[in-house]
């Protein structure tokens, strides 16, 4: 199946690009808003929305290779599973379970990620502080990183990760339009 279109991946990347600056954008209002919730939340919370800054000025600044490999890294996270069913389902379905235990599959390796996680109900209360409005964005803004990232990949012609996807029918399970 002769899908490469380099113009195309490139173009998916840089929407997967501009989605990660997004997310962490929308992250950082969802912190802003979490301060003004008790003094506890306030000292949980108020050193996010500066280092959120920091992270997209890095993420601007990000080689071709690195942004490649920042994609390349959630495709391959996107793959796992939460007590057995699979992230697509969850993600598909916008089971807050995947907002409160995998957002470091957009931000890998941040310190920081289980504050976040806390937010969208991973807590003792199992509460969810996220306004409505934030949670609609960020779903939107999940599932758009899945289409540019497995559009990327299958058009770029990753071979491994291109076979895995289309192996487990990515194309028909996330409708993805392979000419945008």
């Amino acid at each position: 199946m002769a899908l490469v279109n380099i113009e195309k991946a490139n173009e998916n990347l840089d929407k997967f690009t501009t989605n990660i600056r997004k997310t962490a954008l929308l992250t950082k209002d969802v912190s802003i808003g979490l301060i003004g919730i008790n003094s506890s939340f306030n000292e949980m919370y108020r050193d996010i929305p500066d280092l959120i800054d920091i992270g997209v000025m890095t993420i601007e600044s990000l080689s071709l290779k690195d942004r490649i490999d920042m994609l390349l890294t959630f495709v391959k996270k996107s793959l796992g599973t939460i007590n057995g069913v699979s992230l697509w389902e969850k993600i598909k379905s916008k089971d807050a379970e995947f907002l409160s235990t995998n957002l470091s599959m957009i931000v890998p390796g941040n310190k920081y990620i289980d504050k976040i996680q806390y937010a969208y109900g991973q807590n003792p209360d199992g509460q969810i502080y996220v306004h409505e409005k934030q949670l609609k964005a960020m779903w939107l803004l999940v599932h758009a990183l899945i289409h540019n990232s497995f559009k990327y990949v299958i058009l770029s012609g990753e071979s491994e990760l291109s076979d895995t996807l289309m192996s487990r029918n990515a194309i028909e399970f996330w409708g993805l339009d392979l000419s945008k």
